[in-house]
């Protein structure tokens, strides 16, 4: 039998919703590769350091979780270069002192 009603009426609200689905998404091998650019091994390395999520069902990642992943990779970057424009405009505390014009002379 043919249901004759009509479909649901989709809300403006609901416009993010393929993006929450998308987060449940199941990520194999290849695809967590080619968007963290990170080997297998290196993945393995951090995810024993507590620095990458774990695995799902022991093979798997989610797209929420390489999101939230990469969002802290990125945070912890601009707080690295933040500190290296502090740490440049710091007088150097090692080795021997610029020489001044009189000591040239």
């Amino acid at each position: 039998m043919i249901d004759k009603r009509d479909p649901p009426a989709v809300d403006d609200d609901e416009s993010d919703r393929p993006i929450a689905y998308e987060d449940d998404r199941l990520l194999d091998e290849p695809e967590v590769k080619e968007i963290t650019k990170l080997s297998q091994t290196t993945r393995w390395r951090k995810r024993k350091k507590g620095e990458f999520p774990p695995l799902i069902l022991g093979r798997f990642h989610t797209m929420g979780q390489i999101r939230e992943w990469k969002a802290r990779e990125r945070k912890k970057a601009e707080a690295r270069a933040e500190a290296a424009l502090t740490k440049s405009e710091m007088p150097p505390s090692r080795g021997r002192p610029p020489r001044t014009v009189e000591q040239v002379e």
